[in-house]
């Protein structure tokens, strides 16, 4: 799903800056590059470890315990542990309350909680700290387009653009918002630009995916996440919605080995793709 190319994209700032060698683990530089895994070098446990040991440590400055706060918040959003999340994202913005991508992640929690307005009011306060935050307008874009105002949506969307052309995500972000608004036809554009933007992206091909799937192009949206589950077979939002696409063409059998597949993921992967306006037939 497209919130997990935004969140990836927005890790990139806000984190501590280390020794360019590798650090031992449990050491405070060590552990602050494990945290912040901007390379993904490391696994999910071993960053989310050196996030919980720098925390308890009691050892960093304020501005540093925010910052691994919002890290480990982030090692939570791609879990979609959403709760956990704000927490930690609660402590971070208590400690530095101009912490825009700290806002940026709440904001991202609370999307996926539906809770729309507080997202807007995260996503905003993101901006005020920080206005040419790209990825900030995107998401912001998104929460207006899951509340259907199409006319908030798209200059968001624009503004993001308009800040970075050179970002994939960017292109993608209104391709996934115009087509949960309805405009999957006229989003693939974007969609095809980001794809070609970032080859190889399972990613940008599941947003494919999505837009061709709202827009009923079942063959090609197929087409879309079979090739972005053969770059990574265990996006959850690419089975699904292959799941829905075959139950879609009436091939009940494929339709739900994707579908449980992806359950067996994401056990919430039903509310998290509802969210964005796909949903499974009864009984599948």
């Amino acid at each position: 799903m497209l919130f997990k190319t935004a969140l990836a994209a927005a890790t990139a700032a806000g984190v501590l800056l280390v020794a360019g060698c590798a650090q031992p683990e449990g050491s405070q530089w060590g552990d602050q590059d494990r945290c912040a895994n901007l390379k993904k070098a490391y696994s999910h446990e071993t960053k989310m470890a050196a996030c919980d040991r720098l925390i308890k440590a009691g050892g960093e400055t304020t501005e540093n315990l925010a910052i691994d706060y919002n890290n480990r918040a982030r090692g939570y959003l791609d879990k979609d542990d959403w709760q956990n999340a704000l927490k930690d994202l609660d402590a971070a913005l208590k400690l530095n309350p101009n912490y825009s991508y700290a806002y940026n992640n709440r904001g991202i929690a609370h999307r996926h909680l539906r809770d729309l307005d507080a997202a807007i009011n995260d996503y905003n306060n993101a901006i005020t700290f920080k206005s040419d935050y790209a990825h900030a307008y995107t998401n912001r874009g998104l929460a207006y387009a899951q509340k259907g105002e199409a006319d908030k949506a798209r200059p968001n969307f624009d503004k993001a653009i308009a800040i970075d052309s050179s970002d994939p995500d960017n292109f993608g972000s209104r391709c996934y918002g115009l087509a949960m608004l309805g405009k999957g036809q006229s989003a693939l554009a974007d969609c095809d630009k980001a794809v070609q933007m970032a080859p190889g992206d399972a990613n940008q091909l599941d947003t494919r995916g999505y837009a061709n799937l709202k827009a009923g192009n079942l063959d090609a949206a197929i087409s879309d996440y079979t090739a972005a589950l053969k770059i990574d077979p265990k996006i959850d939002s690419s089975l699904f919605g292959r799941g829905v696409a075959y139950a879609a063409q009436g091939k009940s059998d494929l339709a739900k080995a994707d579908l449980v597949a992806a359950r067996a993921i994401n056990p919430k992967i039903d509310y998290d793709m509802a969210t964005d306006k796909v949903t499974a037939p009864v009984g599948l």
